[in-house]
């Protein structure tokens, strides 16, 4: 199970909230994508700050992932 606590400091306190860098946040671009798709090959992210060290965590959507790189990738727990 993946603990919820700070990998850096183990505190207990994320606070949810976004990275903004272009219109709609920052996204993930997978290098290896399929060609054709019908949707865009960004990927969205969630991010969280430890309110103890300020570690920034960012996380991105799986599910799209899978879809864009045509590959079964291992189970994960979704973003906060």
């Amino acid at each position: 199970m993946i603990s919820r606590n700070c990998p850096r400091c183990g505190g207990e306190d994320k606070i949810p909230g976004a990275l903004r860098g272009m219109v709609g946040g920052v996204s993930f671009l997978p290098k290896s994508t399929r060609f054709m798709t019908l949707e865009t090959s960004t990927i969205p992210t969630v991010a969280t700050m430890c309110s103890q060290c300020g570690l920034v965590e960012i996380t991105g959507d799986v599910e799209k992932l899978s879809a864009l790189v045509g590959s079964s990738l291992p189970d994960a727990e979704p973003a906060p």
